[in-house]
């Protein structure tokens, strides 16, 4: 069994995209496609700005049912 307190540090792509989709759930933009493209782009910079900065972000293990969670399924 795993230790629940265990933290490791998050991998940078996953890092972005939790940034890239908290960027596109407003839908006050006109252009739907370009909100993505702008998300991307702000989420990798983001990464790259807190990377330069010597921040590191941590990620604690996945709860019962994450993995699925992980891979898209919401459960029901």
């Amino acid at each position: 069994m795993s230790d629940p307190d265990r933290l490791t540090p998050a991998d940078p792509k996953d890092v972005a995209l939790a940034l890239q989709s908290a960027l596109t759930r407003s839908t006050r933009n006109r252009i739907p496609g370009a909100r993505e493209i702008m998300a991307k782009i702000v989420a990798e910079r983001l990464v790259e700005a807190l990377r330069e900065s010597n921040f590191v972000i941590m990620r604690g293990p996945p709860g019962v049912g994450g993995a699925a969670l992980g891979r898209g399924h919401d459960g029901r």
